[in-house]
């Protein structure tokens, strides 16, 4: 295991901040920020001189002041394109990051794989063959008294571009998939996290709500509305691991404390970085702009 599962929103902090000060840079060097900031000064001189125009009801200098803003127009544009400009490499970088971060959170190699048959047998927990009910057993054991979480994903050569690139770098790209849950233990309380759904819709289940250690967990997943595809099914049960940061504050507007994600924390990471790079390497390094 790369990292410690307890220290990983460390790693994912210390990444935001890379990103954060390679997307300041970004926006300086490829977006022309000198630039930007003659324009935006060049605005703010226009609406003071507006201002004192109108305290003084000078209707000629209004006038002229207001065929300079006129004139101001493709100026506009230029920094709205000046502005755009590095928002694609920003993107792709952010991409990057979000990918590699997730690839490498600790908790999925807690994870569990397991295929899922529609073939009847006993073995496999499946109670018909051939009927679109896909089944898979799994023995519960440890000490992890919490939600587990089991996602299933239905593979398929009728996945979609977009899909066929993810599947083809490792990154998922399953033509549907399916998220649901069971307590794990007496004393488990329920407590949903973000949970993975898309493509074609499809029913999962347990055979049970809450297990105790030992017994076996029947996974069911209903495909039997997907026809016309080959089909490939697994289910990956992640045994109570899975990333989460509880924040000592509820974020204002949206009322929310618990980060479950790797993807939620590395934003908010970077939102708060943003706010602090800023100011701090524009003073360090005032050549950027």
């Amino acid at each position: 295991m790369l990292f410690d599962p307890s220290v990983f929103y460390v790693v994912i902090a210390a990444v935001a901040l890379v990103y954060s000060v390679i997307s300041y840079i970004l926006q300086r060097k490829i977006g022309n920020y000198k630039r930007i900031k003659e324009i935006q000064q060049h605005s703010k001189d226009l609406s003071e001189q507006m201002k004192q125009a109108n305290a003084s009801k000078d209707e000629a200098r209004m006038k002229e002041v207001l065929q300079k803003q006129s004139a101001m127009m493709p100026m506009l544009s230029e920094m709205m394109m000046l502005q755009l400009k590095p928002l694609a490499f920003i993107l792709i970088i952010f991409l990057a990051f979000v990918f590699v971060l997730d690839s490498i959170d600790p908790n999925r190699q807690l994870h569990t794989k397991i295929q899922m048959f529609d073939d009847g047998l006993e073995a496999h927990c499946d109670s018909k063959a051939s009927d679109g009910a896909y089944s898979a057993c799994y023995r519960l054991s440890g000490e992890n008294y919490a939600m587990w979480l089991y996602t299933v994903d239905i593979d398929s050569k009728n996945r979609d571009v977009f899909s066929s690139l993810l599947a083809a770098i490792g990154a998922g790209g399953a033509f549907a998939t399916n998220t649901s849950g069971f307590l794990y233990g007496e004393g488990a309380e329920e407590h949903w996290e973000k949970m993975a759904v898309g493509g074609a819709q499809f029913p999962v289940q347990s055979d049970k709500q809450r297990y105790l250690k030992g017994q076996q967990a029947i996974i069911i997943a209903d495909t039997s509305g997907i026809q016309g595809i080959e089909k490939s099914v697994f289910a990956t049960v992640d045994n109570g691991y899975r990333f989460s940061y509880t924040l000592p504050f509820k974020i204002p507007l949206l009322e929310v404390q618990r980060l479950a994600d790797v993807q939620g924390w590395f934003i908010f990471c970077t939102f708060v970085f943003a706010l602090l790079v800023n100011p701090i390497m524009s003073r360090a390094f005032p050549q950027l702009g």
